[in-house]
């Protein structure tokens, strides 16, 4: 018998829809959610020093070791990534380990430095990895406005 769906996990399930539709429609693989509040809008999580990956399939929480128990707690259903170093390279691991090729985030919410860092590190990742008969491919970084 499946556990009864709860009133919080069928509104998450219509905001997931309306954030993944959207996506559609900006052809997007992805989208960072580097803001506190969208993250927890999405996945009932509080803790800090977070940033959130949805994609067509999974959402993730990228996060340290101190708000590991936490996320499991608030957000259990959730893909869990626990940093032991940068942010960056995190997310840029959690991005590439998801397949994404074009992820937007969230240009009112993200220094240019944590932009800079992230196309850095991926490009970097990128390389280390390529093989020569297997070029690497590209990750487009998209600022967007006002998508949620």
């Amino acid at each position: 018998m499946k556990p009864p769906v709860t009133r919080a996990k069928a509104y998450l399930k219509v905001r997931h829809k309306t954030v993944r539709d959207a996506m559609k429609e900006l052809k997007l693989d992805g989208l960072l959610l580097t803001r506190a509040s969208d993250l927890a809008y999405l996945t009932n999580f509080t803790g800090d020093d977070s940033v959130g990956l949805i994609t067509a399939k999974d959402l993730y929480i990228i996060t340290d070791f101190r708000y590991r128990d936490q996320a499991q707690l608030q957000a259990g259903w959730t893909r869990l990534a626990i940093r032991d170093g940068q942010m960056a390279d995190a997310v840029a691991r959690t991005i590439l380990d998801a397949g994404v090729k074009r992820v937007g985030f969230e240009a009112n919410f993200t220094t240019f430095g944590q932009v800079s860092a992230l196309d850095r590190t991926i490009r970097e990742m990128l390389k280390s990895q390529k093989a020569p008969q297997a070029p690497a491919r590209d990750v487009e970084l998209v600022p967007l406005e006002d998508v949620m």
